[in-house]
């Protein structure tokens, strides 16, 4: 309890609305469900979100900053594209481990019966790909823009594969699993779309 008291009010909404859209599915869970697990009085989360579609555009506000603030992070570093994408696919890995219910949904809810919502995703989305692309285009030949639109949520999926069979393959966080995970992403990745060095630059 004293461990709960000292994290305002608005962190356990969010915390808790992530843990719970990410068991239940976001349409599944209302708002009084959130608050009550948060300990919290149920206009809370409009004070603080201006309701559950509020709420949900904060999980996902903190996951794409979170992700954005590492991939600028390792752009600015001083070393060569294959160490810079070795080390995107470690830091985002130890992120998401770090924060895996706010990246389930993130990476899983898009509410197409919320325009406001499923666009301002759409839009962090494509923010975080352009930077991971700029990353990639310092070591390949991805001028072409359908390529871009392939390769980078690819990078994304291949990444965040983790969040879909988390639940099933129950790995401690000290495993061997996650030790490898990153280095096997990033040899699939790196090896995988070697080819478009050989290829032509597409207008």
């Amino acid at each position: 309890m004293k461990g709960r008291l000292e994290v305002s009010p608005r962190e356990r909404i969010l915390q808790n609305g992530a843990e719970l859209f990410a068991q239940k599915g976001f349409s599944a869970v209302g708002v009084r469900e959130v608050t009550d697990k948060a300990g919290v009085n149920v206009s809370m989360t409009s004070y603080y979100y201006g309701g559950k579609s509020g709420l949900l555009k904060a999980i996902l506000t903190d996951f794409f900053k979170k992700s954005g603030d590492i991939i600028k992070e390792v752009s600015g570093l001083n070393i060569s594209a294959d160490k810079k994408i070795r080390e995107l696919v470690k830091k985002l890995m130890e992120m998401m481990m770090a924060n895996q219910n706010i990246c389930r949904v993130s990476i899983f809810e898009m509410p197409f019966d919320i325009p406001e919502v499923s666009e301002f995703k759409e839009q962090l989305f494509k923010e975080n790909i352009k930077m991971i692309l700029d990353i990639f285009k310092e070591k390949y030949n991805i001028r072409d823009e359908s390529v871009q639109l392939i390769v980078g949520p690819a990078f994304y999926n291949l990444l965040f594969s983790h969040c879909f069979f988390s639940n099933i393959l129950h790995q401690d966080t000290d495993s061997k699993y996650y030790k490898k995970f990153a280095d096997t992403i990033s040899d699939l990745f790196l090896n995988g779309i070697a080819g478009f060095n050989n290829k032509k630059k597409i207008a």
